[in-house]
């Protein structure tokens, strides 16, 4: 989605009920960057079953790049390339 003109990125944690017809959210949080203007966007994700998400990131003082990020802490970053 986009907010203040920018591209965002939210991670939703879902918990799952065990009677089935319930699904709650558990948090909500949105993806935030050092820099003011910035692009960001989902990268491929061919492991549906993961906690690792991966975003594709550049700003005008930084170059393209791809982040892993851990969706259980979305704090801990790791530059993939």
């Amino acid at each position: 989605g986009r907010e203040g003109g920018l591209p965002r990125v939210w991670v939703l944690s879902l918990n799952d009920e065990d009677d089935g017809d319930t699904t709650a959210v558990q948090s909500f949080d949105r993806l935030s960057f050092a820099e003011e203007a910035y692009d960001v966007g989902l990268g491929r994700h061919y492991e549906f079953d993961t906690t690792k998400l991966v975003v594709g990131y550049d700003s005008m003082v930084t170059p393209a790049q791809s982040l892993e990020i851990d969706m259980t802490d979305v704090t801990q970053r790791k530059v993939l390339k």
